[in-house]
């Protein structure tokens, strides 16, 4: 899957490295020299290893997920991005699920919902040009788009 990607963008970018391979606890010294990062997992003791390096590292990072739940009318439930700096660690930590208590049926049952996706890119890409400075800061690391009402709500940690 990486290779297909990495042919097909390769024709647009330049610089792209192929990591064939999960990453994990063994494979987290190939992130030297990132600056920035986004994360996009289950929760598991993989991600677990990966946010407390970033956090060791002082890396900022933007981490998404979504939780959804079937009702008689459709699919509800929510969308999260969360900016991750050395400033806020303590606040956004919480909001950053590391573990999978909950075995929710919906989403291990393997439905993508494109839009969704879409939308919770579009959430960690403006909270990353947030970062940057190319946006005002008004200091909510949290953004959860509540599906049922189609509510955004930018929450302070």
């Amino acid at each position: 899957k990486v290779e297909y990607h990495a042919a097909r963008y390769g024709q647009m970018k330049n610089g792209i490295r192929v990591h064939a391979h999960y990453l994990s606890d063994e494979t987290l010294d190939e992130l030297q020299g990132v600056t920035f990062a986004f994360i996009s997992m289950d929760a598991n003791p993989e991600k677990r290893a990966i946010v407390n390096h970033f956090e060791k590292m002082g890396l900022p990072f933007v981490e998404v997920g979504m939780g959804l739940h079937r009702t008689s009318k459709g699919l509800g439930g929510t969308i999260r991005a969360v900016l991750s700096t050395p400033e806020n660690r303590d606040v956004v930590r919480p909001h950053i699920p590391l573990s999978n208590a909950v075995n929710d049926p919906v989403y291990t049952s393997n439905i993508q919902v494109s839009d969704l996706n879409s939308f919770n890119a579009n959430m960690a890409i403006q909270l990353w040009k947030t970062h940057c400075g190319f946006y005002v800061d008004f200091g909510e690391p949290v953004w959860i788009h509540q599906i049922d009402c189609r509510t955004l709500i930018r929450a302070v940690a």
